[in-house]
């Protein structure tokens, strides 16, 4: 019989699933979403977080650049490399309620 092979993309994303449903890890993601949907122009940049830092704040970062933080207290604003578009200025909370954050995991 064959064995059968995983490829890596599903290895990775199987990981990523057992590592953000394990109780131990929530409550460092309970406060960010995976990605925020922010528009700056006639663009809609995806930003994913992609570090939390030790004082309780968060980067997101786009594939195709740009980059935002967020506060331990969920306030959004842009990094130096991308231009304030409308993420900035609001919460975590204002953009869930907006439709422009998304959870992809747990």
């Amino acid at each position: 019989m064959p064995k059968t092979k995983l490829p890596f993309v599903s290895l990775a994303f199987l990981a990523a699933h057992i590592v953000a449903a394990n109780p131990a890890n929530a409550s460092e993601f309970d406060t960010f979403p995976t990605a925020l949907f922010c528009t700056v122009s006639d663009s809609t940049f995806v930003l994913y977080l992609t570090k939390l830092d030790s004082d309780g704040s968060a980067l997101y970062a786009g594939v195709s650049g740009g980059a935002v933080t967020a506060s331990k207290d969920g306030l959004v604003e842009p990094v130096a490399t991308m231009n304030p578009g409308d993420c900035a200025g609001r919460t975590i909370d204002e953009l869930r309620k907006a439709g422009k954050a998304r959870d992809f995991a747990g």
